[in-house]
């Protein structure tokens, strides 16, 4: 059974960048492998859109470089700011019978890189 491909955005704050890739629907083995986790969950929603995040984020040896732990925030408007996300991100556009489709929301990111001293 072939699946339908949707465009999705891929946040990574290693590279500082977001860029448009697709992934099938709801290919699990495909969102773990662009958001380089075993474990994802929904890191927030905005309107209709959801952002995957890596589920360990915060944990040890995940979202590191060097003494660095790497996240973005990201907002609609520029005013209201989501939590501080750890590790890469994707935004796809999630319908009401649970199916996704392709990306088409404008956002801000903001990426960050945080002393892993000042995270307990």
């Amino acid at each position: 059974m072939n699946m339908r491909k949707v465009k999705v955005d891929l946040i990574d704050p290693f590279k500082e960048e977001v860029t448009r890739t697709e992934v099938e629907q709801h290919n699990v083995t495909q969102i773990q492998k662009l958001i380089g986790c075993d474990c994802f969950c929904l890191g927030v929603r905005l309107d209709d859109h959801v952002v995957y995040v890596d589920d360990e984020g915060l944990f040890p040896g995940h979202a590191e470089q060097g003494d660095f732990k790497l996240g973005f925030m990201i907002s609609l408007d520029g005013q209201k700011w989501s939590q501080l996300l750890f590790g890469r991100g994707l935004v796809e556009k999630g319908l009401p019978d649970g199916s996704s489709d392709d990306a088409d929301i404008d956002y801000i990111v903001k990426f960050f890189r945080i002393n892993r001293g000042l995270i307990r």
